[in-house]
């Protein structure tokens, strides 16, 4: 049978050492990529609103193109073809 395992290691034993220079560039890292990732993410959604959700605008080109298809030419009367 296994021995036991030990007592769970902590935080400040698997973390890895850094200066405070590197602690500081790296906040100020997140910091840019968060406030770019805001910024970027306000006209992106914006656009997926536009395309997800269009508006019906009928103009004069609707009207035309529905004039024409109500109006479509009458069959020929005939007898009906069996």
């Amino acid at each position: 049978m296994p021995p036991p395992p030990g007592p769970p290691l902590s935080l400040s034993e698997l973390a890895i050492p850094i200066s405070e220079d590197a602690a500081h560039r790296a906040r100020i890292s997140v910091a840019v990529t968060v406030s770019l990732f805001a910024l970027c993410l306000v006209p992106m959604c914006a656009r997926i609103y536009i395309r997800a959700l269009p508006r019906w605008n009928f103009w004069w080109d609707d009207v035309f193109i529905v004039l024409g298809f109500v109006r479509l030419p009458p069959r020929a009367h005939g007898p009906p073809s069996h």
